[in-house]
């Protein structure tokens, strides 16, 4: 069920009208330095320039943005988000960039999420549409049928954005005739904000495949949000693949994006804001979480293996030891609700210990072979969730200390 649309009332009458009725109605027309309305019993040259208008106007609503700039559709996935929901879509309405439309598909939420929605689905250019919970890669796929813009950009219902994110995405990606635009990042958590730039070593555009090893392989940062993309790139998107995961799908889509992009631009400066929340599914994961990441690296490091990239190989095998060390670190915030869920959930943090006791570090870039060798250290001494407990205690500075040291 799709909430859209806005109501008129008219000085001259009681009955309202619909936003299209309304922009045909009355429309603003510019003589010199004057500004007046034109009525419906105006002239027949104001006639014809308020349906001029008009029809740009409305043009611009459908989409097709001629003589202006184009349509950005932001996409935004919300699950029992009552607490964030609003923060977030002020921050996507307060952009400087005001060709966007809002799209937010409400996944089955039992919170006051559809409340919230129900007043923003009023204003101008915000859809929002309800569909049975089906986790945020279906969310996506809706709100992207559901889209009309030429460019794309997703936000979580927990962040929020800076209000020239989108403006200085579409720039740099118009300047450098790119496919992808990607900004930095800041973590939130609670008072304190932590930068994330992207590692800008010499250009700061590159190929799809290029960025492909970069940003995914290499830095293994899978933020999906943080992006602008050209629309056209999803027209090969396999999004029943993409939905058949509830946790770990922004990194296949990621996946999928890039490669086919035959540019993309990086810019330097943490516009998108992620906002650490225990109540998100990645820090409060069900027994389903660790096993879909798990997948998903799976998934993406045959999908390399089958496609022989010579930039890809350098990374590779860095990548996919980084994804078994990540499942177990989210084992170990999954409460089992049964015996049952207990047993699947030892059984596989057993076979990921062994696939990385197991695993052939030789390939392994010199720098992550010595963290892999440390982690393999840790698990037979039985250690490695007591060390993770403890660094999951420090904080974010501590941290990339720690992994500048090693």
């Amino acid at each position: 069920m799709s909430l859209r649309g806005r109501l008129y009332k008219t000085p001259s009458a009681s009955k309202f009208l619909t936003a299209r009725e309304h922009v045909l109605r009355r429309i603003t027309v510019k003589r010199g330095n004057s500004k007046y309305h034109t009525s419906c019993s105006s002239s027949e040259a104001a006639i014809n320039a308020r349906r001029f208008r008009a029809r740009k106007i409305l043009e611009r609503r459908d989409g097709k943005t001629t003589n202006m700039n184009p349509l950005i559709s932001v996409i935004i996935p919300a699950y029992n988000a009552e607490k964030s929901l609003e923060r977030c879509l002020d921050s996507v309405l307060a952009q400087d960039y005001k060709e966007i439309e809002l799209v937010v598909v409400n996944d089955g939420a039992t919170d006051g999420t559809r409340d919230i929605l129900a007043r923003y689905a009023k204003l101008p250019h915000v859809t929002c549409i309800e569909q049975e919970n089906s986790g945020p890669g279906k969310s996506r796929h809706t709100g992207f049928q559901a889209s009309k813009g030429e460019f794309i950009s997703f936000v979580d219902a927990d962040d929020y954005i800076a209000p020239n994110m989108l403006s200085s995405l579409y720039e740099c990606l118009k300047a450098a005739d790119a496919d992808v635009a990607s900004c930095g990042w800041c973590w939130v958590v609670g008072e304190e904000s932590y930068p994330r730039l992207p590692a800008i070593k010499g250009p700061p555009s590159m190929t799809g495949i290029e960025a492909t090893e970069r940003i995914i392989l290499r830095e293994r940062r899978f933020s999906l949000c943080n992006n602008l993309f050209r629309r056209s790139l999803f027209h090969s998107i396999n999004f029943d693949e993409i939905s058949s995961f509830r946790m770990g799908e922004d990194a296949l889509l990621l996946f999928r994006l890039f490669p086919a992009a035959e540019k993309v631009v990086l810019l330097n400066e943490a516009l998108y804001f992620y906002v650490k929340t225990p109540q998100s599914l990645t820090n409060a994961p069900s027994l389903s979480a660790p096993l879909d990441h798990s997948r998903v690296f799976e998934k993406i490091f045959q999908s390399c293996l089958a496609q022989p990239h010579e930039a890809w190989k350098r990374s590779l095998d860095d990548f996919y030891f980084y994804g078994l060390i990540y499942a177990l670190r989210i084992c170990m915030n999954v409460r089992p609700s049964s015996k049952e869920e207990e047993r699947e959930l030892r059984l596989f943090q057993n076979e990921t210990r062994r696939k990385m006791l197991s695993f052939s570090l030789d390939r392994m870039t010199k720098k992550q072979r010595l963290r892999a060798r440390l982690h393999v250290l840790l698990i037979k001494m039985g250690l490695f969730e007591r060390a993770y407990a403890l660094w999951d205690k420090t904080g974010p500075i501590f941290r990339l200390i720690i992994k500048k040291m090693i």
